[in-house]
């Protein structure tokens, strides 16, 4: 996002150039927000971007040598500019296989985030967001506190449906026959995936921490009906009951609108034993502009 250096205090730091994005003869200047200065072509810029073609559009301020741009800071690292100004080079048949081969969740948040301010085509947008979306199923909570920051209820269930690839599965746990070196090194590793859980589910906030865990609850319910064997929470759970406890989920919507969604064994939970009354609606949050 554009900025301004704070002139209160004192001189800024010249930018450092980028190793790669250094083209003299580029006429235009990006200045990322870890103070490197990036060079580009308005021509490629102004191509893909509706930010950048206005922008050009404007007349140059007049210097003593001539006309120039003035730099453009923008709110992003020099690693999120660096790949945008890579992908604007790639021809259009390739674009999509350079977007599927940045193998971060991270990186291609950031880009998403960077194409949407400057108002990139919304193909470009929505290849992104795919390569985010098939990254999430193997990421799924970072896909689902991202979903939350953008208020995109599909795509957080689109997380939650993918929370089988992450959660310990209960034939991971060891048997009584097991070594005990064996025994403490699985033991270890199962902890160590519950406090990486543990630890993503703390960073919801309330209103998805509450809908989460009451949907497993509830999905708990529906598998511990007498024709079915108990199951401890997420643990024991398939791909079929994250994808129902996904599907139902909806924090703006009261739950009660949502036990008809849930099934055992083929037919519908009209009501089960619980007290809705107790469970605050989720309260309608705003996406950020």
């Amino acid at each position: 996002m554009p900025s301004q250096r704070n002139s209160e205090a004192g001189p800024s730091k010249k930018p450092r150039l980028h190793e790669n994005h250094r083209d003299p003869s580029a006429d235009v200047t990006l200045i990322s927000n870890d103070n490197v200065e990036l060079k580009a072509s308005s021509f490629y810029l102004s191509r893909v971007s509706k930010f950048f073609e206005d922008a050009f559009n404007l007349p140059l301020p007049s210097s003593g040598t001539g006309k120039c741009r003035d730099p453009i800071c923008l709110d992003f690292s020099q690693e999120t500019i660096s790949i945008f100004l890579d992908m604007v080079l790639i021809p259009k048949p390739y674009l999509k296989k350079y977007i599927e081969d940045i193998k971060s969740f991270e990186k291609l948040k950031n880009l998403l985030l960077l194409v949407e301010f400057i108002l990139c085509d919304d193909n470009l947008i929505t290849s992104i967001l795919n390569a985010i979306k098939s990254i999430g199923e193997k990421e799924p909570m970072n896909l689902l506190k991202f979903a939350e920051e953008r208020n995109d209820i599909s795509m957080a269930q689109q997380a939650i449906s993918s929370l089988y690839t992450v959660i310990p599965k209960h034939n991971e746990y060891v048997s009584d026959a097991a070594s005990n070196a064996r025994r403490t090194q699985t033991l270890k590793s199962l902890a160590d995936k519950w406090e990486k859980i543990k630890l993503d589910f703390s960073k919801l906030s309330p209103e998805y921490q509450s809908e989460l865990f009451i949907m497993t609850l509830l999905r708990c319910h529906t598998r511990n009906a007498p024709s079915r064997s108990s199951t401890s929470i997420g643990s024991n759970f398939n791909q079929d009951d994250w994808a129902s406890i996904g599907n139902s989920f909806d924090p703006s919507k009261h739950m009660k609108s949502k036990i008809p969604q849930i099934k055992s064994d083929g037919h519908y939970i009209e009501s089960p034993d619980f007290d809705f009354d107790i469970i605050p609606t989720g309260r309608r949050r705003h996406g950020r502009g």
